[in-house]
């Protein structure tokens, strides 16, 4: 299951970008392609065998046009299409600004995942279980056999390590 997680979380950040682009020939409402890149993704997720997909590329390419068309011919042609557009400057830019906010979000992942790095193993564990599996003090303090302000003290210490990192 982890490895299936890690397959789509991945498949996720290598195809976003180009199916964005590939999306905006068939529409120029950016919203309405983001909405239906994640269906696309929603409905892989829910997708039992991956193994019946040979080209990953081209099933998402297929999967968002069609979900793209289904909606156009269900609003009965009122999306308009980069092809009728002439607002394709428009469109150039917005498609830039959008790689570069992809770019920054990026970096800032990047940072952030450095700054983790910076932790101890210890630090990561407690952070992890309280900020992501979201247990309690006590229930930390319970699996890891270690006093309640020993784990408050852990996680300020983090949280301060993370602070300094991410101000450089």
């Amino acid at each position: 299951m982890e490895n299936r997680n890690k397959y789509l979380t991945d498949t996720y950040k290598q195809f976003v970008p180009i199916l964005f682009r590939y999306g905006c020939k068939y529409s120029i409402c950016f919203e309405l392609v983001e909405d239906c890149i994640h269906d696309v993704f929603f409905k892989l997720c829910e997708k039992e065998d991956l193994s019946d997909i040979i080209n990953m590329k081209s099933y998402l390419m297929n999967a968002l046009k069609n979900s793209l068309l289904d909606i156009k011919e269900k609003s009965h042609g009122k999306i308009e299409s980069l092809e009728n557009s002439t607002h394709n400057l428009l469109i150039e830019n917005s498609i830039e600004e959008y790689l570069i906010e992809t770019e920054k979000f990026q970096e800032q992942q990047r940072r952030l995942n450095n700054a983790v790095n910076c932790l101890t193993k210890r630090q990561k564990e407690v952070v992890h279980l309280y900020y992501i599996d979201m247990l309690s003090y006590n229930e930390i303090c319970l699996r890891l056999g270690l006093k309640n302000q020993s784990v408050r003290e852990i996680i300020s210490d983090a949280l301060k390590r993370l602070r300094d990192q991410l101000r450089k």
